[in-house]
């Protein structure tokens, strides 16, 4: 069942079948990183990057999918590795979340997608695996799975639990969200009622489980014998998923989070650590390159119970074995039921042999002052970021910029705050202040370092923390993001690329054709050896009449406002061509094609 051969990436699991495209996908992660986020378009749209730092084609695949991918995570948890500009274009894409009680901890995918000839496929992702670069050993789970008969109770009982966690994701946001996301997610989950799932290969049932605040699901424990793999464990948690077992239970943890048990809780534990030197790559395999790179530490969560009549189930996704985790905390997990010999607590142990080692904890730790300092920044950091922060803008470039939070920040002796727009160097010492009027504002903002995206920093002596929160921005206009566009145009032939990608539709139109394909086309064409590709996506895009035109319009409008950048950016006679392309296509969106 759990083969550590048997890997798949993130970006594999995201791609579209083939002859499919997306039509929406949501997804949840506790932690987010910014710059694992830009890769998500690039999985969804299908798209292949010729390098790490192939910016254009990440703007495209970003283009593409922003309207389509809505991605919830926890808080005061969202962060960003290398810098990149990019990241302002999932402004509308990312959404903070936070509980009254307890975190929001599920990592789950549910994406719809749709065929030309009008099919619907759906898919469904749950593993233990935050949106992150994090290099740690995880689970994870894929679903496929076609729309069902809307008059079957038993199919809508299994899906309801994801139904309404879809439904409740919107309560949960620090921001409102906009009302035609929120009407496309509310369809979804009506959608996702009626999904006939195929099951994986040994499985007989079934089942998804949402635990913590307005979920209903509860957990099996019986058994006759268990095993949990879970990188945090507690007495209490421990407590729970034993009570029912009436054999041994086997524990496969870190050192750290078994020596903070109580040792009465060690009682009966078979316990076991992941080998950090193990590895079952082999340099000479035919195998992908991200394969190859080493995995490190444990963060899968897997519960197994042997039943009676050679049967066991799995439970995979995000709850550790602690009480939190299935009190407080809003946690998915898949559950199957199959084949002891396939699914079973042994089957799964002599999967993982070569990776686990038996430990013998003494239990009893506590926790260090260091770990103790961070975790309280951890939460003043997320109580921070729970607050919902404003930003105003004045101007059209360079802009005034006022920011201000709903709630007033409490101070706490020892810690300083500091904060920043993430991609403005001017760093404001204390914390956001409370109320529009008493607002700090960043005079002459540069339009491309304008965002929404604030880096929250809180330090105690030697102990520091930050945050990345998303403010609601006011008097947004659409020559903001075309500055960000933009800024990665550097010469004649990213220009000529951004648009080419851009204009890419499937199909011609004879029409639109027509009215641009002799004269100034053609001189065009002959004048530049690089722009083939681009007249021919002029030509797609204007014989389906898209509004692709309009979003190309904005960046070459911006570019011809400044005359320099003109001068160098453009090809020789592109007014010609452009002037053109606005009569054909407004011809189009008369009706004329």
């Amino acid at each position: 069942m759990l083969d550590p051969q048997d890997r798949l990436a993130l970006t594999e699991a995201l791609a579209p079948p083939a002859g499919f495209t997306l039509a929406h996908g949501v997804g949840t992660t506790f932690t987010l990183d910014l710059e694992t986020a830009l890769t998500v378009p690039l999985a969804l749209a299908a798209k292949r990057v010729e390098s790490s730092d192939d910016a254009l084609s990440i703007l495209d695949a970003l283009r593409r999918t922003e309207q389509q991918v809505d991605i919830f995570a926890q808080a005061g948890q969202i962060s960003m590795g290398q810098h990149s500009s990019l990241v302002a274009l999932l402004e509308r894409s990312v959404h903070q979340v936070a509980q009254r009680r307890g975190l929001f901890h599920p990592k789950v995918w549910f994406l719809r997608f749709e065929s030309d000839d009008g099919e619907t496929r759906f898919r469904f992702i749950c593993s233990s695996r935050n949106l992150t670069q994090d290099r740690s050993w995880d689970v994870v789970v894929q679903l496929d799975g076609a729309p069902g008969d809307v008059s079957d109770e038993r199919v809508r009982e299994q899906n309801l639990p994801m139904a309404d966690l879809l439904r409740r994701l919107p309560d949960l946001m620090i921001h409102s969200l906009e009302g035609t996301r929120h009407a496309r997610l509310n369809e979804l989950a009506d959608q996702w009622e009626q999904i006939l799932w195929e099951l994986p290969d040994g499985a007989r049932e079934l089942r998804f489980h949402a635990y913590g605040p307005g979920a209903n699901s509860t957990i099996d424990t019986s058994g006759t014998r268990s095993l949990i793999v879970s990188p945090f464990l507690s007495d209490d948690g421990l407590r729970l998923l034993r009570k029912d077992c009436r054999r041994e239970t086997h524990v496969i943890s870190r050192p750290e989070s078994f020596e903070r048990l109580r040792p009465e809780s060690l009682e009966g534990l078979s316990s076991y650590i992941f080998d950090d030197a193990a590895n079952l790559e082999d340099a000479d395999s035919a195998v992908s390159e991200w394969q190859r790179e080493p995995l490190v530490g444990l963060h899968a969560k897997v519960i197994v119970h042997d039943l009676p009549r050679k049967q066991s189930r799995v439970l995979l996704g995000s709850a550790n074995a602690t009480g939190a985790a299935f009190r407080d905390n809003t946690e998915v997990m898949v559950e199957l039921v199959g084949p002891v010999k396939q699914f079973g607590v042994k089957s799964t142990l002599e999967a993982l042999d070569q990776l686990k080692e038996e430990y013998a904890p003494t239990g009893g730790e506590t926790s260090t002052e260091q770990e103790e300092a961070e975790h309280r920044l951890e939460q003043m950091l997320r109580a921070i970021a729970a607050s919902p922060v404003h930003m105003r803008l004045r101007g059209e470039g360079p802009c005034d910029v006022s920011v201000w939070s709903d709630n007033e920040s409490a101070d706490s002796p020892g810690v300083t705050i500091e904060w920043q727009m993430l991609r403005a160097a001017n760093v404001v010492a204390g914390v956001i202040p409370a109320r529009e009027e008493d607002a700090h504002t960043f005079a002459e903002v540069p339009l491309e370092q304008v965002t929404p995206f604030i880096l929250v920093t809180a330090k105690n002596g030697s102990v520091t923390r930050r945050t990345i929160l998303l403010a609601r921005l006011l008097g947004d206009f659409e020559r903001r993001r075309t500055a960000v566009l933009s800024e990665h145009i550097t010469d004649r032939a990213s220009f000529l690329r951004l648009l080419t990608m851009m204009l890419e539709l499937a199909g011609f139109g004879t029409a639109a054709e027509a009215a641009i394909g002799d004269g100034v086309f053609g001189r065009f064409a002959a004048a530049s050896g690089e722009s083939a590709g681009l007249m021919e996506a002029l030509a797609k895009a204007l014989g389906y009449g898209t509004d692709a035109i309009a979003d190309v319009e904005r960046i070459i409008d911006y570019i011809a406002s400044d005359d320099q950048q003109a001068a160098e950016i453009l090809p020789e006679g592109f007014d010609e061509l452009w002037s053109a392309v606005r009569d054909a296509y407004a011809m189009t969106k008369r009706g004329g094609a």
